[in-house]
């Protein structure tokens, strides 16, 4: 866990927060101790990751970090209501997840500065991981409905050779 347990007192087994007083405590913790670190990576941005983590440590790595954007769980279907309910549950992990995003940058922009060298704008490089993620998303669905069609197809023709044997077997 990234937050700090002992600031909402989860260390003397008792507290007087509501859940959103903890939530706001808590969030606020995580990214304190996330700002406090000398570096993070995000899986999104391999390259700015292994740029950040050797300027950052002054190493070099022998080969460059592979980008890789597709996972077992863009595989799996889910309706936008579900999807409104994930988002809920995670809405802390979520705005988390945003502030790291821009503090990731803040650093990755700053150290190519301090290097010389030109930074990334950042709502640019985000919308086009997004739209980079909605174009995968898509071609992702594409082809789970061109695999379903296909084993539906298969079905049917396995199902209508069946029949079609049955009919020609002799009766005893």
């Amino acid at each position: 866990m990234l937050a700090n347990l002992s600031k909402i007192g989860c260390d003397s087994n008792h507290t007087n927060y509501s859940k959103q007083q903890i939530d706001k405590i808590l969030l606020m913790s995580a990214k304190e101790n996330l700002r406090n670190f000398a570096y993070f990576a995000i899986t999104e941005y391999q390259k700015p990751s292994q740029y950040l983590f050797e300027k950052t440590f002054n190493l070099e790595f022998k080969q460059d970090f592979i980008q890789m954007n597709v996972t077992r769980i863009s595989l799996i279907n889910i309706t936008k209501e579900e999807e409104a309910k994930i988002r809920e549950k995670n809405k802390l992990d979520i705005e988390l997840y945003k502030y790291a995003e821009s503090l990731f940058f803040q650093r990755y922009n700053a150290t190519k500065k301090a290097n010389g060298q030109q930074g990334i704008n950042i709502s640019k490089t985000v919308v086009k991981a997004k739209n980079k993620s909605n174009k995968l998303e898509e071609e992702r669905q594409t082809f789970v409905k061109l695999i379903s069609e296909r084993a539906k197809r298969k079905k049917a023709a396995a199902q209508q050779l069946l029949e079609t044997q049955q009919k020609n077997q002799p009766t005893s």
